[in-house]
Formats: structure tokens, C-alpha cells, sequence
């Protein structure tokens, strides 16, 4: 038995390490609260330093342990050693009233054996640092006895954040029904919002998910450009792509997409959205055709995997004609100006010689059924007569087409075994003959410039000039960069 001192020494000396690194501020006064014993954590919890506090009274810390209001206390009685409180149902004793005595050990024993009013904590109390800053702390006070000797251990944690993240749950729950109020407005408007939106939106809207279905909500405007108001849980793909121009390779392919989207990762997406289907035409009742646009986004959840397709439909057919007789305006005013910077004459002489060409090509095409080398270079030669004087005259929507004819005759020549296409041939001087008549119409009606196809020194009706002057400032409002 002769380590038990050296046990008990190790064990004093774990117990005091462990009082000065604690991250409380521990410390014990005499019976009259005076600071006999304290550890460094008062530096940070109340900004002094242990010299500083060392033999002053713990109400330098703490100057509101006098001024603590009790409701009432109960009675101490020491046996021995230890305190306990006397149960009320066994002995009655009469409760004590409250001590109004200044000096130390009052306030302590008071601290002891007080007891606040309900919902307070006794141990909670509001106070300063060194510095003036407030401070919450936890603070709890027992009495000791040691060789006789009456002290008190102190214990002060610093509860100043605690404090103020209570301070502001606090708030926050006193304002939760308010925000939960303006919270439940602000999504029911949204809401509206977005019915409204689906109500008036000149577009079809709707969406759907990995069974294909159309959900419930989409916009009323999808009825109009589809004509039928059975769309809820209908089949998506029956619903857009029937009676439509899409071959079936293209609405396999869509559907293949489809598949691999819904319910994978957004890059499936990124990967297979150039598949679906963009523009397409739709016959309705009575053979009406719509002109029809659609576009595809991706509903994502948290984790970035496809829910749902959101899909935008537009009725463009107006759109579309208004495009197609505004290319043609533009068309015919180019030619206007490729006519203009040739003289009426020079003019006659072109749409004369071309057509006699083609009246020769097309006599030759038919007098064939197989290749002809010496009508071949004929072929040729006519025609590349022809795609000389019109590109020498500027006139460029012939000069591009002929020169694909032209092309294709000298391909011919070349192949000693060519599929001689009669029908194509001819067809391609039809083609050819129409890109001259449309020059000829727009000399003769748009201008006005007349002559006879069968004498070329005929005389030519001079334009007016306010027509003129009309027609050329209407070739100087031309943009060049929509060509």
C-alpha cells in the first residue's frame, strides 16, 4: 500500500489540470466571497486577468449576485458534512425570509438557497466584462467544507450566444405566423400568376413525364392550335405528331431521345435534345395546314435528374406566309433593279435568244432516249450561252440555277454509262424557261416596258417618270445584308 500516496497526488494533480485548461471559468472563495482560487478562462469570458482578480470579491465579476430577486427559500440543515433539503411532506419547517444583509457570504447563501419565480432560471444572469460589453453567463455556487473551513466553488459558463441565438429564434417565432401568412399569399399569387399566364399565353403549353402522359395543367391556347380539348392524360406523341410531315425515322429517333432524358441526368439532355423535333407541318380537317413550332426544356430535380419535359408549341402558318410574300417582294424588287441596269433592247435580245436555246435543248431531250454525245454538247453549249449573258447582265437567280444545269450536262458528258433521265432533263429546262418568264413578267408588268418577242427593233414604251423615280427609291430601301 505504500503508491496509495503517489495515486492520490497523480489524481489532485489531473483534477488541477483539468480546472486550469477548462473552457468555464472555475474558481473558490473564502466564506466571506472573497477569490482565493481562480483558472485563465476569466480572460476570455470576462476580459481580466487572474492577478486582477485574485483577493477581490466575486462581485467585481459579478456586481448583480446581490441584487437577485427570490420568491422564496428553502432550508439548509448540515449534518455531518453533507446538506440536503428537507422534504416538505415529512417535516414542516417555516420558510425563512429573505436576507436584506450586504455582506458576502448573505448574497451566496441566498444564491444557494433562493429560488426564482417560475420560468426563470436562477443561474442565468445578465452582466458586463471588463470592457462594458454585455454578457450572459451561467453561473452556479456551492458550498464546501474543507479542514473545517467554509468555502465556496464557483462555476461561470459563458452562455452570451446561446443568449442571442434564443433571442433570435424568439423573434422568429413570434413572427412565424406572419411569415407564414405572407409566405402562403406570395405562393397563392404565384400560382395565379402562372394560371393566368396559362389561360392568356398565345402559345401551347404543357408537360409530361416518363409515362408520356399530359398532365392536367397546360395552357388554354394549346386547345385552340390543336383544335380538340381531350389533352389532359392523352398520349404526348399522339397528341403533337399526328397527321404530320415527319417521316417515321424521325419520330423513331424522337421517341429513342425521349427514353433516354426522362429520368437521367441533365447531360442526357444536353446530348439528345438536337433529336427532337423543331418545326413540322399539321393537316387538319378540310385539308387546312398549320405551320407549327416546338420547343423542348428539361424539369429538373435537386439532383439534376430529368423529371419532366415542358413543351411550347406555336401556331406560325401566318408567319410563315407573311415570310414567304415578303421573300417574294424581295425577290422581285432585286430583279427589278438587275432589269433596270439594262437597256430595254439588250434586254429583249437576252429573253429571245434563251428561249429559242431552250426550245432547241428541249427538242433534243426528247428526240433521246439514251446518251448522245454530239447532242450533249449541245446541250451544253445552249446552256452555257445562256448562263453567260445572264451572268453578264447581273442577273443572278438565273445565273445560279443554270449554272447547276450546266453542271450536270457536263457530268453527263463525262460518264461514258450516265442514267439518261428524260424526264428530269425536261424538267429542268421547265425550271429554267419559269426563271425567264419570271424576269420577262416583272419588265412587263412592274416596268411596263414592252416590246415585240418577234422584232427586236420594235419600239420600246419609255417609263413614266414618277413611276420611276417611285420604283428606284423603293430599290434604295433594298438592305443588301438580307440577301
Amino acid at each position: 500500500m505504500t503508491d496509495s500516496p503517489s495515486i492520490v497526488n497523480d489524481s489532485t494533480l489531473i483534477e488541477r489540470l483539468m480546472i486550469l485548461t477548462a473552457p468555464v471559468v472555475a474558481l473558490s472563495t473564502d466564506d466571506q466571497g472573497i477569490i482565493r482560487l481562480i483558472n485563465p478562462a476569466v480572460l476570455k469570458v470576462f476580459g481580466y486577468y487572474e492577478g486582477e482578480v485574485m483577493g477581490q470579491s466575486l462581485l467585481m465579476l459579478i456586481p448583480e449576485l446581490e441584487h437577485i430577486e427570490y420568491e422564496h427559500f428553502t432550508e439548509v440543515m448540515e449534518r455531518g458534512e453533507l446538506e440536503f433539503f428537507l422534504d416538505d411532506e415529512e417535516d414542516e419547517v417555516e420558510e425563512p425570509q429573505a436576507e436584506t444583509g450586504t455582506d458576502s457570504q448573505n448574497y451566496l447563501e441566498r444564491f444557494i438557497n433562493g429560488e426564482v419565480a417560475a420560468g426563470k432560471k436562477k443561474g442565468e444572469i445578465q452582466t458586463k466584462d471588463k470592457d462594458g460589453q454585455i454578457k450572459w453567463i451561467d453561473i452556479s455556487i456551492n458550498k464546501i467544507n474543507v479542514d473545517g473551513e467554509t468555502m465556496y466553488s464557483v462555476v461561470i459558463s459563458d452562455i452570451t450566444d446561446i443568449k442571442k441565438s434564443e433571442g433570435a429564434l424568439i423573434r422568429v417565432n413570434e413572427h412565424l405566423e406572419e411569415m407564414v401568412a405572407e409566405r402562403t399569399a406570395e405562393v397563392h399569387r404565384k400560382s395565379q400568376d402562372i394560371q393566368t399566364m396559362l389561360e392568356n399565353l398565345p402559345q401551347g403549353i404543357l408537360t409530361f413525364n416518363q409515362d408520356l402522359k399530359v398532365h392536367d395543367e397546360y395552357s388554354a391556347y394549346l386547345e385552340t392550335i390543336l383544335e380538340t380539348d381531350s389533352i389532359a392524360e392523352s398520349n404526348v406523341l399522339e397528341l403533337l405528331f399526328s397527321n404530320v410531315n415527319l417521316g417515321a425515322d424521325s419520330m423513331s429517333q424522337m421517341r429513342a431521345a425521349i427514353d433516354c432524358i426522362l429520368g437521367e441526368d441533365i447531360f442526357m439532355f444536353d446530348c439528345n435534345s438536337h433529336v427532337l423535333v423543331t418545326s413540322f407541318e399539321r393537316s387538319f380537317e378540310g385539308g387546312r395546314i398549320k405551320s407549327l413550332e416546338i420547343s423542348w426544356s428539361a424539369i429538373t430535380n435537386e439532383e439534376d435528374v430529368v423529371e419532366k419535359l415542358l413543351v411550347s408549341l406555336r401556331d406560325v402558318t401566318e408567319i410563315k406566309v407573311l415570310q414567304e410574300e415578303a421573300s417574294h417582294q424581295k425577290k422581285e424588287l432585286e430583279i427589278i433593279g438587275q432589269i433596270l441596269s439594262v437597256s430595254s433592247n439588250k434586254f429583249m435580245d437576252f429573253i429571245l435568244g434563251a428561249r429559242e436555246f431552250i426550245e432547241i435543248n428541249r427538242e433534243l431531250i426528247k428526240s433521246r432516249s439514251q446518251k448522245d454525245s454530239d447532242a450533249l454538247d449541245v446541250l451544253y453549249r445552249n446552256m452555257h450561252t445562256i448562263k453567260g449573258n445572264a451572268r453578264t447582265y447581273g442577273f443572278d437567280h438565273l445565273t445560279d440555277f443554270i449554272h447547276e444545269v450546266e453542271q450536270e450536262y457536263s457530268e453527263l458528258r463525262k460518264d461514258p454509262n450516265p442514267n439518261w433521265d428524260q424526264a428530269h432533263l425536261l424538267e429542268q429546262l421547265s425550271e429554267t424557261e419559269r426563271l425567264i418568264a419570271e424576269y420577262s413578267k416583272v419588265n412587263e408588268e412592274k416596268l411596263g416596258r414592252k416590246t415585240s418577242l418577234h422584232n427586236k427593233n420594235a419600239e420600246v414604251l419609255m417609263l413614266d417618270k414618277n413611276r420611276m423615280t417611285a420604283i428606284t427609291d423603293h430599290i434604295d430601301d433594298i438592305d443588301p445584308n438580307d440577301a
